[in-house]
């Protein structure tokens, strides 16, 4: 799961940057088609894998199948959507990510290959372009400051170690409790509640460490890149 997050990052930097960059100086009608493109073209590949029965690791892992959370983030950036979100009161769109919220529980998973595989993807990745937005434009609403208080902040600025090292941490929590306690049948609740304590612990010192002395200097390098416009005012 972790390579596959890394590989699919990979393959995203590989193309769309070059994109984006031609796109952020083309025309907005130009922008809009390529955009209506690209997601024309990724709704066809998905219902042809769903049509020949392809294994729905396959549809969840590869960029050409799960791409609406990526081209909603691309679109923001270049200011496609603004013109028509910005029809739309700010409480319209709340109820609308809540609504889209409610529907990704009863809309089929991505564990099995079938036709609600298509509303599903969409209605992933329209949920997350929505509050994305939502929380851009505005700063000041209660909801925009609790998620931006300094707690969040920096856990957001860890949180590619904390995906990362997760996994592995809970492996040793776990490995650490059972050593610990020495029981053969634990009492469920609170093993499971040292695992939990600890693995987070653990996870939040080995994403920190990451954070410091491996991405922090890597985000550095962004200096020497042109920055490019958004779209988004």
């Amino acid at each position: 799961m972790h390579l596959w997050s890394i590989s699919y990052e990979e393959q995203f930097y590989a193309a769309i940057p070059w994109l984006t960059r031609k796109l952020a100086s083309a025309a907005q009608n130009t922008r809009t088609n390529w955009f209506i493109f690209l997601f024309g073209m990724g709704c066809v590949i998905r219902a042809l894998f769903i049509q020949f029965r392809v294994h729905p690791a396959a549809i969840y892992f590869l960029p050409i199948t799960h791409f609406e959370s990526l081209l909603g983030g691309i679109a923001l950036g270049l200011g496609i959507l603004e013109p028509i979100l910005t029809r739309f009161k700010t409480r319209t769109l709340w109820v609308t990510v809540l609504a889209l919220t409610s529907s990704i529980f009863i809309l089929p998973n991505n564990n099995v290959t079938e036709w609600g595989l298509m509303l599903t993807y969409l209605c992933v990745g329209a949920f997350t372009t929505l509050l994305l937005y939502v929380l851009i434009t505005q700063p000041y609403s209660p909801i925009t400051r609790f998620v931006g208080n300094s707690l969040f902040t920096q856990l957001g600025k860890i949180s590619y170690g904390l995906y990362i090292f997760h996994f592995g941490c809970f492996m040793l929590a776990a490995s650490i409790v059972d050593l610990s306690l020495k029981v053969q049948q634990p009492v469920l609740p609170l093993h499971t509640l040292l695992i939990l304590c600890i693995a987070f612990a653990l996870t939040i010192i080995f994403a920190s460490i990451s954070y410091r002395f491996i991405e922090k200097p890597a985000l550095s390098l962004k200096r020497k890149f042109s920055a490019l416009p958004t779209g988004l005012k």
